[in-house]
């Protein structure tokens, strides 16, 4: 059954660390695309392939990328988090977790490195960033 989106949080975890609770939010999270993925596929078709049918295998799996839509300010803790985060030569564990109305929650745990951190600021509109992750094995 579908669900409105109201509550997620975006929780850190610590540098080349597996995620352990709690972490630390990265705050005012308005948009959310999780990670997705996609699977190289390897045409192994011969001169033998039967019916003139390619053939082919399942190749390696690319996590793909997760991204974020923030309200940015840029004198809070997150913005210096998120700065910190950007110039990291390694991988930290990330958890969305999203609250459903009966009160129970979903999390999706991923592996990534933060590959962009893109701020806006446009004359009377509210100030925000787009968060990007490649997301890794």
């Amino acid at each position: 059954m579908a669900e409105v989106a109201v509550e997620a949080t975006l929780v850190a975890g610590e540098l080349a660390t597996e995620f352990s609770a709690p972490g630390t939010a990265i705050g005012e999270v308005v948009n959310i695309t999780p990670p997705g993925g996609t699977k190289d596929i390897i045409d192994v078709t011969h001169m033998g392939s039967t019916d003139a049918t390619r053939e082919f295998l399942a190749g390696l799996l690319d996590p793909g990328e997760a991204t974020f839509e923030i309200n940015w300010n840029p004198d809070d803790a997150t913005d210096q988090l998120l700065n910190t985060i950007l110039f990291e030569r390694d991988w930290r564990e990330y958890q969305i977790e999203w609250t459903m109305k009966d009160a129970s929650t979903a999390t999706c745990v991923f592996r990534a490195i933060m590959t962009g951190f893109e701020r806006t600021s446009t004359l009377g509109e509210k100030m925000s960033a787009t968060l990007t992750f490649k997301v890794t094995g």
